[in-house]
């Protein structure tokens, strides 16, 4: 796996769950160089746990295919084999060559889209959503941003796209930390529950579980440096005769 950030954080940690023997080959100095430091030392460390290996400060100069797999070379000359090699250093937009400066359409530097809080671009009657126009990389972040600009080229009212009210998730262990509290912060009442047929049954216990999974990418002003941003859910109890639902 080349590439430390969250897409190959999240596919290493699915193939070691599905019991393939994994190496990431990372140029920083941790995973998850985008994200809290604290967080990213927890799930190294669970990483470690679970026989997953970490090649920190390495940087992958070539892959060759072999007659058993791949053959990837780092910077230092080493190698690493395996059977296959799944990049993961980011992707760029396919914006050249399809007549954008023609239509009046400002592009960056990088080759991204420019628009404003409603998704307008510089061409007054054409907007733009998604990954190409460089706003956070989330499916989330662009199905607002497509719900923003229909209905303002509808003549809606709406409000402009707030980045600092979203929140990315990142997919890796489940239990990569530990219960924080004992008691439901919640009466049972505002609570939410499914019943023992569920694969997840184990884990609703009357507590509160963090996870590492999110993090919150709301102002400085907001979150204080280097704190953990996370999601809280409170699970209730279940009820073993109870059918497979949520309540």
């Amino acid at each position: 796996m080349v590439g430390s950030g969250v897409t190959g954080a999240e596919f290493a940690s699915a193939f070691n769950g599905l019991g393939s023997k994994v190496t990431l080959i990372s140029s920083r100095d941790q995973v998850l160089p985008g994200e809290d430091s604290d967080a990213a030392a927890v799930l190294e460390d669970v990483f470690a746990r679970r026989g997953l290996r970490v090649l920190s400060q390495s940087r992958a100069e070539a892959v060759e295919r072999t007659a058993d797999g791949v053959v990837v070379t780092l910077g230092d000359g080493s190698k690493v084999t395996g059977t296959h090699c799944l990049v993961c250093v980011g992707s760029i937009p396919n914006t050249t060559g399809i007549g954008l400066e023609a239509a009046g359409i400002e592009v960056t530097s990088s080759g991204h889209i420019k628009v404003d809080g409603v998704s307008r671009t510089s061409a007054p009657n054409v907007y733009a959503a998604g990954d190409c126009t460089g706003v956070f990389a989330l499916a989330s972040v662009a199905a607002m941003q497509g719900r923003i600009a229909v209905a303002h080229m509808g003549g809606d009212g709406v409000r402009p796209l707030k980045l600092t009210q979203v929140s990315s998730n990142i997919f890796t262990h489940r239990r990569s930390l530990p219960w924080v509290s004992p008691k439901p912060i919640w009466p049972r009442a505002n609570t939410r529950a499914m019943s023992s047929s569920s694969p997840w049954t184990p884990m609703l216990v009357p507590r509160c579980v963090v996870s590492m999974m999110a993090s919150s990418r709301s102002s400085p002003a907001r979150v204080p440096e280097r704190s953990l941003a996370v999601w809280l859910w409170v699970l209730a109890p279940v009820n073993s005769s109870s059918r497979s639902r949520w309540r």
